[in-house]
């Protein structure tokens, strides 16, 4: 996902550290559970994702959810994510958002909503 330098700052978001973000889950289906998710956050002068990279990413994010995690389960709606490293942001890049994790069951739509 890439956020462009011009959405950031019409959220709201200032030149400076990226210490977590906001993930709405529409749905977590009949006993849908997300595990293990990722962040990894990467600054960039590209408008558009032509291409996949791969290389300059920065993991700021990665805890276990769930049934034996450290963290609780996933809810529908928010659910705030406190990154363990802040990302550096210096207010006129664009930002890559990689993010990954398991999927207990595979009705769950996830939709990340924003930076705070």
């Amino acid at each position: 996902m890439l956020l462009t330098s011009n959405e950031l700052l019409s959220a709201g978001i200032t030149a400076g550290d990226i210490q977590s973000l906001s993930l709405f889950i529409n749905s977590l289906g009949s006993n849908g559970e997300l595990m293990h998710p990722k962040i990894s956050l990467k600054s960039t002068t590209d408008n558009d994702l032509l291409f996949f990279h791969t290389a300059g990413f920065t993991m700021v994010y990665n805890a276990s959810h769930g049934a034996g995690g450290t963290n609780p389960s996933f809810i529908a709606g928010q659910n705030d994510l406190l990154f363990y490293q802040s990302f550096a942001w210096n207010g006129t890049d664009n930002i890559i958002i990689e993010f990954t994790l398991t999927l207990r069951r595979r009705e769950i739509l996830v939709i990340i909503e924003s930076f705070r």
